[in-house]
């Protein structure tokens, strides 16, 4: 089965959104690290992580909690870890 690896060494260019995302999370996680690839898609997923998971009234944990309760049952063969 083929596989999207992480950027190695990413582009200058996602250095900020790699600092944003560090800074949210302690480290940055492979997932984002393989949007590296594409940068617009990088931004444009970090983007939407912070509207969903990061805004609101919501503790970070609370919708953590509802993603993964949200990929259980929609069967989702793989859980969101943040």
């Amino acid at each position: 089965m083929s596989r999207i690896v992480p950027v190695p060494s990413p582009p200058q260019s996602v250095a900020a959104t790699f600092q944003e995302i560090e800074k949210a999370f302690g480290r940055v996680p492979n997932l984002f690290k393989t949007y590296a690839h594409h940068p617009p898609l990088l931004r444009a997923n970090w983007n939407k992580v912070k509207a969903v998971m990061m805004e609101g009234s919501l503790t970070q944990n609370s919708t953590r909690q509802d993603a993964r309760a949200h990929a259980l049952s929609s069967g989702e063969a793989s859980l969101p870890h943040f």
